[in-house]
């Protein structure tokens, strides 16, 4: 991560400029930088082979996909992403619709531009966590055909007080 973020980017943030580079390998637009020119801006520069490597947007999307995944929290709430990715920040003891919901998004179209069984994998992790266990952010009315996206919990309680609040952001 660049040095100017290290301390201000969530999640969410994460998830949301992974979900934009699934966007660009989807137009098909140009990436004509190495990892080496764009070191403070690549978020990516630390896993490069070489200094010289030319990436491409899919493999900065799975890039995204692995760091967000690597930070999948069994330590409380049966697991799920927090909204914060460094201790100390507000909303670090807090589990959000959006961080999970990013990185449910990102797995399911890297699954489905590569078939790799791992994207799958992370996307019914993440999805089963979000709509069927634990914590329930998402549900499902049946009455009314509908869903409701609760916003998140905090991990002081395990997640069991759930935060009803609306986003418009947790919609889509």
């Amino acid at each position: 991560m660049p040095s100017s973020q290290n301390k201000t980017e969530g999640n969410d943030d994460q998830g949301f400029w992974g979900i934009t580079i699934l966007d660009a390998l989807e137009k098909n637009f140009p990436l004509n930088f190495t990892t080496s020119e764009h070191t403070e801006t690549n978020p990516c520069d630390s896993h490069a082979d070489n200094a010289d490597t030319k990436i491409s947007w899919l493999t900065f999307a799975a890039r995204v996909h692995d760091t967000m995944l690597a930070r999948w929290d069994m330590s409380s709430c049966g697991g799920g992403l927090k909204w914060q990715i460094y201790p100390g920040m507000a909303g670090y003891t807090y589990k959000n619709s959006i961080s999970n919901a990013c990185l449910f998004h990102i797995a399911a179209r890297l699954y489905r531009f590569t078939g790799n069984d791992t994207y799958l994998d992370t996307a019914n992790l993440v999805w089963n966590w979000l709509y069927r266990d634990q914590i329930g952010l998402v549900q499902y009315h049946e009455d009314s055909n509908s869903y409701t996206i609760y916003d998140g919990a905090g991990t002081e309680s395990n997640c069991t007080s759930v935060s009803v609040s609306d986003w418009s952001y947790n919609y889509g």
